[in-house]
């Protein structure tokens, strides 16, 4: 059975499958067949092994076309080789490019080489993937987004340096030795001065005063409460 190799669908109504051994080329009803007479043509098949000739020509400013020439070919436009029943014609707007059909016609060279002089088949053709077909409701996100426009970020500024906040006064107005390890040295010179200027000093004791008495003017120690003379009262 033979084994399909390539299958395109071109202009002027014409469609090509490509075997390992045959090519089938269909023209349907179009426009373009009408135009150029080819609306009967039907679906040809020919056998590689019966092909004489390959011409390949690239589209371009005219229609690019690949024509097998068979002993026995018949001509439906006398005027234009690129229209006969043996012709497969195509452009770019049906998505076939010189380099894909250059390639297809290479190989049909190939591939009647191997058939009609017994050489080992070692003709290949090389196709691009086919892309997969789009999920129902899928719709193409674009090709690229323009990145976001972000303000340029300020240069770092380091924190200003605050000083340790005093810890809260204990309740008896003195803080605990617990408290009072985790005050700052410069806060307990702080605390230190506030205290001394708020507590006023302490007077000096009363020194006891020698007295001497009013009946005969004896001289008494501070203690003394009577004369030492006269028994007089202090």
């Amino acid at each position: 059975m033979a084994k399909l190799i390539f299958e395109a669908n071109g202009v002027r109504g014409r469609s090509i499958r490509l075997y390992d051994t045959k090519c089938i080329i269909k023209t349907t009803v179009t426009i373009g067949s009408i135009f150029t007479g080819n609306a009967s043509d039907g679906e040809k098949t020919i056998f590689l092994k019966d092909v004489v000739g390959v011409q390949f020509k690239p589209s371009g400013g005219l229609i690019g076309f690949l024509q097998l020439e068979t002993p026995s070919m018949q001509m439906n436009n006398q005027n234009s080789n690129m229209f006969s029943e043996n012709t497969f014609t195509f452009d770019n707007s049906c998505g076939l490019t010189n380099q894909l059909m250059e390639q297809v016609y290479q190989y049909v060279v190939d591939r009647v080489e191997e058939l009609k002089y017994g050489l080992e088949p070692t003709a290949t053709l090389s196709l691009p993937a086919p892309a997969p077909a789009p999920l129902p409701g899928y719709s193409p996100m674009p090709a690229a987004y323009p990145p976001p426009a972000y303000p340029a970020p300020a240069p770092y500024a380091p924190p200003p340096a605050y000083p340790t906040p005093a810890p809260p006064p204990s309740p008896t107005g003195n803080p605990t030795s617990a408290e009072y390890e985790k005050i700052p040295a410069w806060k307990r010179v702080e605390m230190a001065k506030a205290a001394a200027e708020a507590t006023p000093p302490e007077p000096a004791p009363a020194v006891p005063e020698i007295w001497y008495c009013t009946q005969c003017g004896a001289r008494n120690e501070p203690t003394a409460t009577t004369c030492i003379n006269c028994n007089h009262p202090k």
